[in-house]
C-alpha cells in the first residue's frame, strides 16, 4: 500500500488508491443503502399484511360449500348453523320456510346455505336478516350467465328503481385485490318475522338487495345479502359485504383417478 502523507498524496499510485478506496466506499453505501430500502419495504409490507388481516379477525374460518370446491368466510354475527335447502333444522325438527331458505326475489341456482341471524325490535320481536351462498359448475353444459336474468326479476318485483350491475373491488385477507360484480336495489321483500312470543310469520318489509356475483375459476359464485331497511345500519352490511367477497375461494379439482395430496 503506498505511503499517502500530505505531502506525497499526489502521486499516481496514491491517486489511484485514493480513487479505489472512493469507489469501494460508494459501492458498500450503495449496497448498504439499497438493504436499508428493501428490509423497509419488506417490514412495510408485512404491517400493511398485518392490518389487512386484522381487519377479518370477525369472520369465522373458511367454510367449504359442501362437495364444492368453494370456502367462504362469514361474520361471527351469524351465531346459528347455516339453513341448508331441503335439510331439516336441528333444533326445531322441521324443513325451514322457503321464505328463509331463498332469496325471493331473485332464483339462485346452487344456493348451499342460508345464514340467519336477528336483531332484536322496540316491541320485543326480532327481525330477520340474510346471507345467502351459492355456487355453480361454469362449465356445465347447461349453465347460463344470470346477471341477465336477475335484472329482469328484480325490475319485475322491486319495480320502484332500475337495476344495474356495478364492478367493485373487494380486498382479501392477503391484501390481494379482486373484482366482482355487483347489483343493489331495495323494495318491498318477504322476511320470516318473530314476534315477542316466539311465533314466525311472513311479512313483506321494506328491504336492500345487495348481490355479488364472479367466476372464479370453472365456478359462478353468488352471495346475496337480504337486509331489511330498518335495520340495515345495526348489521353493518356496507362493511361485511365485501370482506366476505374478498374471502371467498375457489381451489382446483383434482383429476378423476387422480390421488389427492396429502
Amino acid at each position: 500500500m503506498p505511503n499517502c502523507s500530505e505531502h506525497d498524496c499526489r502521486s499516481l499510485p496514491c491517486l489511484r488508491y485514493l480513487a479505489a478506496a472512493i469507489l469501494a466506499a460508494a459501492l458498500m453505501a450503495s449496497v448498504l443503502g439499497c438493504g436499508v430500502a428493501e428490509y423497509r419495504s419488506r417490514v412495510e409490507s408485512r404491517v400493511q399484511e398485518m392490518a389487512t388481516a386484522s381487519e377479518f379477525v370477525g369472520l369465522y374460518g373458511a367454510q367449504r360449500l359442501g362437495e364444492k370446491p368453494v370456502s367462504v368466510r362469514v361474520p361471527q354475527v351469524f351465531t346459528s348453523p347455516p339453513l341448508v335447502p331441503g335439510a331439516e333444522v336441528a333444533e326445531e325438527g322441521a324443513l325451514p320456510e322457503e321464505v328463509r331458505v331463498q332469496p325471493g326475489v331473485i332464483d339462485l341456482p346452487g344456493l348451499t346455505y342460508t345464514y340467519e341471524e336477528f336483531v332484536a325490535d322496540a316491541e320485543g320481536g326480532r327481525i330477520p336478516y340474510y346471507l345467502h351462498v351459492g355456487a355453480v359448475d361454469a362449465t356445465e353444459r347447461r349453465f347460463r350467465d344470470p346477471t341477465t336474468r336477475w335484472v329482469r326479476q328484480i325490475e319485475s318485483r322491486l319495480p320502484a328503481q332500475p337495476a344495474a350491475w356495478e364492478k367493485v373491488e373487494c380486498e382479501t385477507p392477503e391484501g390481494r385485490v379482486v373484482v366482482w360484480q355487483r347489483l343493489r336495489a331495495e323494495g318491498e321483500q318477504p322476511f320470516l318475522y318473530e314476534n315477542p312470543e316466539g311465533r314466525r310469520r311472513a311479512v313483506n318489509l321494506p328491504g336492500i338487495l345487495d348481490i355479488y356475483y364472479r367466476i372464479e375459476g370453472d365456478w359462478a359464485v353468488t352471495l346475496v345479502w337480504r337486509v331489511p331497511s330498518s335495520i340495515a345500519p345495526h348489521v353493518g352490511l356496507e362493511k361485511w359485504a365485501p370482506m366476505v367477497a374478498g374471502t371467498v375461494n375457489v381451489t382446483e379439482q383434482p383429476e378423476p383417478g387422480a390421488t389427492p395430496t396429502p
